[in-house]
């Protein structure tokens, strides 16, 4: 009996690794703003609507990992499914997915609460979108 090949082994290793970078690099955000600067960081309670509920570290690690791995399972399957335009036609999805999800206009909150979560979106993104495609090379035999 055989197990996947050692590439495998890699490339699993890699991916989990970026991801865990990504929700490292958005828990910093969360430290530096929150804790250490003072920003008042709130989201809306339900989407469309002005009630705001603070946001804690907890939420931030899980949608951060959340991100992270939907990004890795997208791309595992249009890898699959594309062969060698996967990594190209994720990493356009995944950069309107971030432009489509970015904090434009959120009516009553402040600017620098709008700002903390552009970066919280920015620092996960910018982990995520370079390195999950570059992990599968990384992990290749070739």
């Amino acid at each position: 009996m055989s197990g996947p090949p050692p590439q495998s082994g890699r490339r699993i290793r890699h991916r989990a690794l970026v991801v865990l970078a990504g929700v490292v690099a958005a828990a910093l955000v969360w430290v530096v703003a929150v804790p250490v600067l003072g920003t008042d960081v709130s989201v809306p309670e339900q989407y469309g609507f002005g009630q705001k509920i603070d946001l804690a570290l907890g939420p931030v690690i899980f949608a951060s990992l959340f991100a992270g791995l939907a990004s890795w399972a997208s791309l595992a399957v249009l890898e699959k499914i594309t062969k060698r335009r996967g990594a190209l036609i994720w990493t356009v999805v995944a950069t309107i997915v971030l432009l489509v999800t970015m904090p434009w206009q959120m009516p009553g909150f402040s600017t620098a609460n709008q700002l903390t979560l552009a970066l919280l979106h920015i620092a996960v993104a910018a982990v995520l979108i370079p390195a999950l495609p570059r992990a599968a090379r990384l992990g290749s035999p070739d």
